[in-house]
């Protein structure tokens, strides 16, 4: 949870990335990297499925780009209600290898850094509207 809270975006594979679970995801990454370069020594009839569930689905697609800029593997990410983790010019570069599955009205997914700061701004508007008295009923 405490992952979440370092909700700033940093730049990451020529978009940007949510900070705190980018972090995580490079501490994982580093762990898995030595089991990951042992077993594409072995014959590739085989690729690699990454899944995840909500703060791991944030961090699984990460690692899946990650692996998928630094391997020559086929590689599959399923992401089960993912926090929103990467810029919209990301996401579309990972459209062919990273799934989002989301249930129904699921906000979580849809919440980012940048659409709460959209809505930040949204209200200090209207609340700045209101006192010069601009804004009426």
């Amino acid at each position: 949870a405490l992952t979440d809270l370092v909700a700033k975006y940093e730049p990451f594979k020529g978009g940007k990335a949510h900070g705190g679970i980018l972090r995580a995801a490079k501490e994982k990454h580093a762990e898995l990297t030595p089991i990951l370069l042992e077993t594409l020594s072995r014959p590739k009839d085989y690729g690699l499925v990454i899944v995840g569930h909500s703060l791991g689905a944030g961090t699984a697609a990460l690692i899946s780009i990650m692996i998928h800029d630094d391997y020559n593997i086929p590689l599959h990410c399923y992401a089960f209600a993912p926090p929103s983790v990467v810029s919209l010019d990301l996401a579309g570069k990972c459209k062919d290898f990273i799934t989002s599955i989301i249930l129904n009205d699921d906000m979580i997914p849809r919440l980012s850094y940048s659409s709460m700061e959209d809505f930040k701004h949204l209200v200090s508007h209207l609340i700045s509207q209101k006192d010069s008295g601009k804004l009426q009923r």
